[in-house]
This record gives structure tokens, C-alpha cells and sequence, in this order.
């Protein structure tokens, strides 16, 4: 994955390097590929438990679904 910004470009390799190309370059090797999957159940579990808000709002979660469907919609034109 690769995100321009500022004449910048950071490249994320499978979350286990992340580079910075433009300006000052820099790289650094992650040591747990971790795409936050694991704490997103687990405050997700806590949140059944003891209640309180979602760790992601239901609004959000529905807004990326409409994003999600009208990129697939464009792309299939």
C-alpha cells in the first residue's frame, strides 16, 4: 500500500516494512505484522461485556460499506 503525501511517498509492505521515499528517505522493519484485527476484537468482546460505545461507531461502519459498494459499482462499468 502506498499513500503520496507532501511529495512524499510511504509504502507499507504486508505491515511488515514500512518506507519513506522523498525529502529524507527511511525504512523501518516492524516486528509484528499487526493489522489491528486482534485488538479490534478485543474491544469489541469488552464492549459486549460491560457496554458502552463500539469500537467502531455503527455509522462508520455503514458509511465504509457505501464507499465499498460505489467503488465496486464504478469499477464494474
Amino acid at each position: 500500500m502506498e499513500v503520496f503525501v507532501d511529495g512524499q511517498v510511504l509504502h507499507l509492505d504486508d505491515y511488515k516494512t514500512l518506507a519513506l521515499h522523498g525529502g529524507r528517505s527511511k525504512t523501518d522493519n516492524l516486528r509484528i505484522a499487526d493489522k489491528g484485527h486482534l485488538e479490534e476484537l478485543r474491544r469489541f468482546s469488552e464492549t459486549i461485556r460491560t457496554g458502552g460505545d463500539w469500537p467502531i461507531p455503527l455509522w462508520q461502519q455503514s458509511q465504509a460499506m457505501e464507499i465499498a459498494f460505489s467503488v465496486e459499482e464504478q469499477i464494474t462499468l
